[in-house]
């Protein structure tokens, strides 16, 4: 079957199975739109219903390209024809692409783009531009939907216009539950700043990734190991080889442990950091189990979800989030298995690799003595772990495994302590690369 290729930016693309063409330099004409629900959600996402217009950056081909399966995006549509005539508006916009000159096919296509964050001074300023790809993952995972499942995935990238250069340091990070892939934007900026090429992708549940079917968000359990695969199929659909420093953050340190003990994956991370991790047992988050069962079950059968939607609110850990981040939350602490969290921790001690491990002792969320417990189970001894006392001290830091720990922060001390933590990260980073100098 063959595949269509277009250019992915910071906003969301929607693909229809019609036909552009260029009218003039700044106007594209749109074919075969009318009747479909996701073009009306990105009139009522642009906030211009009662106008075909949507404001789109000059054309422009400086974008590098993805490639999809067309048998994977295309969406029903009625067999009505009009056309809808889209004006470019630079001064609205940052990094608009659009699809042009669709290769000559039985399959004709064309994208729609939605809009941006309203707040474009802070998108120039960051190193770190959002945008999206799509991901095929968990395929054979559930034998209701044997050929997998595909989500339209939100990632920040610090060279977003451009293909992976082996010869680069790569930085990979996994945000937390709830959280998104802005939340180690503290550390990551300087890595980005750096050299390094950085790569945050979203997980679903988030608000930003979705599945291009409905059905898809509720199929993803966020298990360890579905979140695992959907990283690695992540990193292959932008042909990445290597991963220098892999960085989980709270529950993301359970699939950044999959990755790189696990025997299928293990080769492509070169070293790991886990930033205020969950532990290796019961703990806060799994305290409220009925309650996490009653609100699993009743988010199973949508005549539920309402009601489902207002409990979410007694899970703790949970302030000022939605209704599906915090039922991101139940499935993942409901679908926890800490038999498997202690494998990934024996099977990285014996694989002696690259480490280390931060947090705070004031963390509310998990307990400090269940922090020191997982530092021992992944090969981090006490001779290795050091308390920061307001001064970081060159030689302790220099070799690892290793753990660092705060007096404060909690579960965001990240953001506290990003310039310590930053230089930690950038030692682990030159003992993987020797090369790498950072600032």
């Amino acid at each position: 079957m063959s595949s269509f290729t277009f250019s992915r930016s910071a906003s969301r693309l929607f693909i229809f199975p019609q036909k552009v063409t260029k009218v003039g330099f700044d106007v594209v004409e749109v074919s075969g739109l009318s009747g479909c629900s996701r073009f009306k959600r990105c009139l009522k996402k642009c906030r211009q219903i009662r106008s075909p217009f949507l404001c789109l950056q000059r054309l422009s081909d400086q974008y590098s390209n993805c490639h999809t399966n067309a048998s994977l995006l295309s969406p029903k549509l009625s067999n009505q024809t009009q056309k809808h005539f889209f004006t470019t508006s630079p001064q609205h916009f940052v990094n608009r692409s659009f699809l042009l000159n669709s290769p000559k096919s039985t399959r004709k296509s064309a994208s729609v783009i939605a809009p941006a964050p309203t707040e474009l001074s802070d998108i120039q300023s960051s190193p770190l531009q959002q945008r999206y790809i799509y991901v095929h993952t968990s395929v054979d995972r559930w034998e209701d939907v044997p050929g997998g499942l595909v989500f339209d995935t939100a990632y920040l990238d610090s060279m977003p216009d451009s293909s992976v250069n082996p010869a680069m340091p790569l930085v990979v990070s996994l945000h937390n539950t709830p959280g998104s892939n802005h939340d180690l934007t503290p550390v990551l900026q300087a890595f980005a700043k750096s050299g390094c090429r950085v790569l945050a992708p979203a997980f679903p549940g988030t608000g930003h990734t979705e599945g291009i079917l409905a059905a898809y968000s509720d199929v993803f359990s966020h298990s360890t190991s579905e979140k695992a695969e959907f990283v690695r199929d992540f990193l292959a659909a932008l042909d990445v080889k290597k991963v220098d420093l892999l960085i989980g953050h709270g529950s993301g340190c359970y699939p950044a442990m999959r990755l790189t003990a696990g025997k299928d994956t293990s080769t492509l991370f070169k070293s790991t950091a886990f930033l205020s991790p969950w532990p290796h047992c019961s703990f806060k988050g799994t305290s409220q189990k009925n309650l996490l069962i009653l609100l699993h079950d009743m988010w199973e059968r949508p005549f539920y979800r309402p009601m489902a939607r207002a409990l979410s609110r007694l899970v703790t850990n949970t302030p000022n989030t939605t209704a599906l981040e915090r039922m991101a939350m139940v499935y993942t602490l409901y679908n926890l298995n800490f038999e498997e969290v202690g494998g990934f921790g024996l099977a990285l001690d014996t694989q002696k690799f690259p480490r280390v491990m931060f947090f705070a002792e004031d963390d509310s969320f998990v307990d400090a003595q269940l922090s020191y417990q997982l530092a021992e189970m992944i090969g981090i001894g006490s001779d290795c772990t050091h308390r920061f006392t307001g001064q970081l001290e060159r030689d302790k830091m220099d070799h690892f495994p290793s753990c660092l720990v705060f007096d404060k922060g909690g579960q965001h001390v990240h953001s506290q302590q990003s310039g310590v933590i930053t230089a930690v990260l950038f030692n682990l980073l030159k003992s993987v690369r020797p090369g790498f100098v950072g600032v």
